[in-house]
C-alpha cells in the first residue's frame, strides 16, 4: 500500500485503531484525488469499513518496514447491484476521517450481488517506500 500525503508525517510503527475500505472509483487515490475528494468508497446497504490490526513490522533497513492484516476481513455482501472494487484504503476512523494508505494496484475485481468481500490474513500490507 502507499501512503497518501496526510500519512507522510506519522510512522509505521506507530499505526493502530486503522479501519479498511473498499475503494470502488478506478481513479488513482494519488495526491490530487485525495485532496480533491474524488475516492469513491463503496456505499451499498450493510457496508461498513472493517477494523484492522497489522502485525509486527517486518524486514530491515531504511523503505524495507512492512506491517500485514493480522485477522482475515470479510466485509458485509454486496446489496443492490455488482461493484468493482480498484483498492482498498486504510483509515484512521470507521467513518469519514483520513485515509492514510491504500494498495498500489488496480484490482479491478467484480464482486457479485449477495458475495462477501474477502481478505485473508496477510493479504493486506502497508509499507514505507
Amino acid at each position: 500500500m502507499s501512503k497518501t500525503d496526510f500519512e507522510e508525517a506519522a510512522e509505521l510503527t506507530a499505526l493502530s485503531g486503522l479501519y479498511a475500505g473498499l475503494i470502488v472509483g478506478a481513479s488513482d487515490p494519488g495526491t490530487a484525488n485525495l485532496e480533491t475528494g474524488t475516492i469513491t468508497e463503496a456505499s451499498y446497504a450493510s457496508y461498513a469499513r472493517l477494523s484492522v490490526t497489522l502485525g509486527s513490522n517486518t524486514g530491515s533497513g531504511a523503505g524495507a518496514t512492512t506491517r500485514a492484516n493480522t485477522a482475515a476481513l470479510t466485509f458485509a455482501a454486496v446489496a443492490g447491484a455488482g461493484i468493482t472494487v480498484h483498492r482498498v484504503g486504510f483509515y484512521d476512523a470507521a467513518t469519514a476521517g483520513h485515509m492514510l494508505y491504500f494498495n498500489d494496484v488496480d484490482l479491478a475485481t467484480a464482486v457479485a450481488i449477495g458475495v462477501n468481500p474477502y481478505f485473508a490474513i496477510g493479504a493486506l500490507t502497508v509499507g514505507e517506500d
